[in-house]
């Protein structure tokens, strides 16, 4: 069956046939012509014989996709197809061009502009590779083949794509919200970088830092993670959730699933709300949320009107839940996003939204990645102690380029600290120097 429906491409006329050639037996042929020809025949005969959702599991059916493509080199190509077989597979079910950019070190984002303008971010630094498409059309191709494995459709009246591909988060732009088809793929972090252990060994925690967050975390401290776009918020985010014992119950909530606590944590709930759903969307996932019995909730990432539902949370007996939101600076800007977050479609009287954060927001981490590709932290404890009780800062850790290391500022007040020491029902926090407030003892 297999060569009945896989066609030897046509020889090529050239003046120079030995250029972009694969030699097969007593003939020449062009080898992009020959490869998008057999991809596409054993794509059919994939979903001719096992049917149209086969190549939707990749994982799964790896084995008997990997054993019909050697079966179909073996038919039409002989000994000259055994160094085609990864390349066909990353056209097939892979990334196509660029799948090979995934294995660089230090890699965290893919960008396709464009069929001859491809660029990659390593270690924070952008640098344009050597990959290319042969068309357009190619590109489109390979994103329509990802929005199809994520069971989503990428068109004209839907122009935008932004989901989970396998451990990748992939955006993409066609026509007419864009000029051409540009995809940018955030590419999943080396697993060294995802625990606190690699954060130690990169510099971005030190051993004090580490044991604040832990203890923060621990005593069901309500914390922020704050910080530009590719900073690292989602990972520091799943660390600070491993902190969680493993006796409480976690929903988490986020837009595409990229947390992964459920690896690391035994009792975790994730959903995934639809930006463009009236009945899942993050702000109803976030009030539904409340009613599944959590006793800690982590929303990914607060744009719209959930974040005043999850400060209404933190302050009602749901203590000790985390989030990220995307800011440039520490400090007041972190207040600013959030009463930006929190207006939206809200009656509520600015000051007393104000007041709301002080009252509930106990700690801010920011944190930023440099040009050289080191992250630093600015940690913060959130106050109202001014006569108006509005939302204050008390610095606890920050960088000091200077100093080329982290300088302590003060430690945590009284207030935060009894608060520790009760939710800890009397365990005794370490000697470190955010502790040593005085916190009533």
């Amino acid at each position: 069956m297999l060569k009945s429906l896989i066609k030897k491409p046509p020889a090529i006329k050239k003046e120079n046939p030995a250029e972009h050639t694969v030699i097969m037996p007593g003939s020449r042929f062009n080898k992009q012509q020959y490869m998008n020809t057999l991809i596409e025949d054993i794509r059919l005969n994939l979903i001719k014989t096992q049917g149209d959702l086969f190549l939707e599991n990749v994982a799964g059916n790896m084995d008997q996709i990997t054993g019909v493509i050697r079966q179909s080199l073996a038919e039409t190509a002989g000994e000259a197809g055994s160094g085609l077989e990864e390349e066909i597979i990353s056209n097939l079910v892979g990334l196509g061009p660029v799948d090979r950019l995934r294995k660089i070190p230090g890699i965290s984002e893919i960008m396709v502009n464009g069929p001859d303008d491809v660029w990659i971010d390593v270690n924070g630094r952008l640098e344009k590779t050597d990959v290319r498409f042969g068309s357009e059309k190619e590109v489109r191709d390979l994103l329509d083949r990802i929005a199809q494995r994520c069971g989503r459709k990428i068109n004209m009246s839907n122009p935008i794509l932004d989901a989970r591909y396998e451990n990748l988060r992939v955006n993409g732009v066609v026509p007419p919200a864009g000029k051409n088809t540009v995809i940018t793929i955030r590419v999943k972090v080396d697993e060294g970088l995802l625990t606190a252990r690699g954060l130690l060994n990169n510099g971005t925690f030190t051993p004090e830092i580490e044991t604040l967050l832990k203890y923060a975390v621990k005593a069901r401290l309500n914390i922020i993670v704050c910080g530009p776009a590719g900073s690292g918020k989602t990972v520091l985010l799943r660390i600070l959730g491993g902190y969680i014992p493993h006796d409480e119950r976690i929903i988490t909530i986020e837009d595409v699933y990229e947390l992964g606590l459920e690896n690391i944590h035994p009792h975790v709930i994730p959903l995934e709300g639809n930006t463009k759903s009236d009945v899942a969307n993050i702000y109803t996932l976030t009030i539904n949320s409340l009613r599944m019995r959590p006793e800690r909730v982590i929303i990914g990432e607060i744009r719209g009107p959930e974040a005043i539902e999850l400060l209404k949370a933190m302050g009602t007996g749901h203590d000790g839940s985390l989030t990220s939101l995307h800011t440039n600076y520490a400090r007041q800007e972190v207040i600013n996003r959030l009463l930006g977050a929190m207006t939206e479609g809200s009656a509520i009287p600015v000051d007393d939204l104000k007041r709301m954060i002080g009252e509930t927001v106990d700690l801010t981490v920011f944190i930023k990645k440099y040009k050289d590709g080191t992250r630093r932290l600015h940690i913060s404890e959130v106050t109202n102690r001014n006569k108006d009780r509005l939302p204050d800062f008390n610095d606890i850790y920050r960088y000091d380029f200077e100093k080329g290391s982290y300088v302590f500022d003060k430690p945590l007040t009284p207030e935060l600290l009894w608060k520790m020491r009760d939710n800890l029902m009397g365990e005794k926090l370490p000697g470190i120097s955010p502790f040593q407030g005085g916190g009533g003892e």
